[in-house]
């Protein structure tokens, strides 16, 4: 669940915990994300980041704003979640992009994938990572209504492909994060960035 819920910012849990640190030193703490109150933080995390080794994960399903209002509509706007990207790495906090989950057919295309490492590149990402859809059988009971109506030329290859795991088989994962490793080289993936971490 993400640390940075609409409750964050009335009752302050997440900074709290990350305040908690701050009394300790040397450990290696990552915070995962896509709302824009982490940066109401980012004075804190750079000062944690001084006794620690402190890493920002920002997770970009895809830039393309048509495609992520179908796959996350309660989430931030992309743009303003590469902005976090762009302003946590600037104050020298070692920042991530999560591309997660990597779905079959619907953000794993070169021409999907292509300009989300570009531009967090240009943002200061010190990494992009990815991780294939898992599908519990209560998420697949929502998943799959939602896949057929959004993509319903889809529906048959993700039911031979999920119909007996939660887990896409190994070499349909190999074949799903091939051009998403190709591109992560391509890119100069992962990078040197300030910070400790």
């Amino acid at each position: 669940t993400d640390p940075y819920q609409p409750a964050e910012r009335h009752f302050g849990v997440t900074r709290s915990i990350l305040e908690a640190f701050s009394r300790a030193e040397g450990l290696e703490l990552s915070i995962t994300t896509k709302s824009p109150l982490i940066l109401r933080d980012q004075e804190l995390l750079v000062a944690l980041d001084r006794a620690h080794s402190v890493t920002a994960q920002i997770t970009i399903t895809t830039l393309d704003h048509g495609l992520a209002r179908r796959l996350e509509q309660r989430a931030p706007d992309p743009s303003s979640r590469l902005g976090i990207v762009r302003r946590l790495s600037a104050a020298g906090i070692r920042t991530q992009v999560l591309c997660m989950p990597l779905m079959p057919g619907i953000n794993d295309r070169e021409d999907v994938l292509a300009p989300l490492f570009a531009a967090a590149r240009d943002a200061g990402a010190s990494d992009v990572l990815a991780s294939p859809l898992f599908l519990r059988r209560a998420a697949r009971d929502r998943f799959m209504p939602w896949l057929s109506s959004e993509f319903p030329d889809l529906e048959p290859t993700y039911r031979r492909l999920y119909s007996r795991r939660d887990y896409l088989s190994s070499d349909a994962r190999d074949r799903l994060l091939e051009n998403f490793r190709h591109l992560r080289v391509l890119y100069g993936f992962p990078r040197n960035q300030l910070g400790r971490g």
